[in-house]
């Protein structure tokens, strides 16, 4: 009983806590929502460079090596999804200039992922529900669970800060920020990846990791100052996507 407790614990967490912020942006701030579907298609669009990448690498003998296949795989995905950010805001939002602008692309971005492990819970719950679950250690599965909420949740913060680093670049017309994007995700990326090749256990340490990211997700989040104070826009303004 309670792994299916612990399970609909992360589902209520998976969908109501980007739910939550997409509400509070939008009845706060104004903020549209076409903007996820900004964050949406550029998801896809660095999912299926990186995906084509990583299949003609994969079979090289850098990948079989734990320390340089993980930074490899951190630098591909880091490159494809810092580009496709910048492409989303230099063709399909270039009016973006505000914070809650960029934070609602960035849940955008996350929602595909966030969506996919959603539906992927609720089947699992489903079939325990069904057949029944079967006496386990408490305190390891109380573990797991919880590295496993932190390592699924914690990229949705990464996400927003990722695209209002990105955005800084347009903002401030200096690149220096896409680089400091693109190091940063891939060293996010890059150590999760050896986390999870050289341990026995990589629910607890990834879920550690991400824990660890989260904190500095949100120190330089708040670090990086808006340049233009928010002005709530009228209704139309406030989904403006060009």
């Amino acid at each position: 009983m309670i792994v299916i407790v612990l399970h609909l614990i992360f589902i209520a967490l998976i969908f109501g806590l980007p739910f939550t912020l997409i509400q509070i942006l939008h009845r706060r701030y104004k903020v549209g929502y076409p903007l996820l579907v900004v964050g949406g298609m550029t998801f896809s669009l660095s999912l299926f460079i990186r995906t084509a990448l990583l299949w003609v690498l994969q079979n090289g003998p850098f990948l079989n090596s734990p320390l340089i296949g993980s930074t490899i795989i951190g630098l591909v995905i880091s490159f494809t999804d810092i580009g496709a950010r910048a492409f989303g805001y230099a063709r399909l939002a270039r009016s973006t200039v505000y914070r809650p602008q960029a934070m609602l692309i960035g849940i955008g971005h996350a929602l595909p992922e966030l969506s996919f492990v959603g539906l992927w819970v609720i089947w699992v719950v489903l079939g325990l529900a069904k057949q029944g679950a079967a006496p386990v250690d408490l305190s390891e599965v109380g573990g797991n669970a919880f590295g496993e909420m932190i390592s699924t949740l914690a990229p949705l913060g990464l996400h927003i800060t990722l695209s209002w680093m990105v955005l800084q670049t347009f903002l401030r017309n200096e690149a220096s920020w896409i680089f400091q994007a693109i190091l940063w995700c891939a060293m996010v990326i890059g150590t999760e990846e050896l986390l999870v090749r050289g341990s026995t256990q990589p629910e607890i340490l990834t879920g550690l990791w991400w824990g660890l990211v989260t904190v500095i997700n949100l120190v330089i989040f708040w670090r990086i100052k808006p340049p233009f104070v928010w002005e709530t826009p009228s209704e139309d303004q406030g989904s403006t996507v060009t």
